[in-house]
């Protein structure tokens, strides 16, 4: 099952965002969406660039960014922070590998929400 949207989810999520502005929130986090969406009149294509003419607060976002793709999403204004999950478990140096433009190790999700050490604490550093 999809995530539903509608006419109103638009307008649903303008109100709250807009709201939100009435509280001292440290940030909002959004997440980009997970699938292409570009044929669905109802789903914001780019949630950081539809966001950030509303909020007026820190925006952080998140899905599927790597440092081209972040640097530009920064540049451009559209969030004040990006967050990385995926790319964080396979290179805990995400930091040192893009200030030197080394590559990424590759995540294994076959290792994703299991017990041990196996895909969490055993990617290697660019120091190893």
């Amino acid at each position: 099952m999809g995530i539903l949207v509608d006419d109103e989810t638009i307008e649903l999520y303008n109100y709250i965002v807009t709201r939100l502005n009435e509280y001292d929130l440290a940030y909002l986090h959004l997440i980009e969406p997970f699938t292409d969406v570009s044929d669905n009149s109802y789903a914001i294509q780019e949630v950081a660039k539809h966001f950030r003419k509303i909020y007026n607060g820190t925006i952080i976002i998140n899905r599927g960014f790597n440092k081209k793709t972040a640097t530009k999403v920064l540049q451009d204004g559209y969030a004040d922070l990006v967050s990385f999950g995926t790319p964080f478990i396979a290179n805990p140096d995400l930091v040192e590998r893009f200030k030197s433009d080394a590559p990424l190790n590759q995540p294994d999700q076959a290792t994703f929400y299991t017990p041990g050490e196996k895909g969490y604490t055993d990617y290697p550093t660019l120091n190893n």
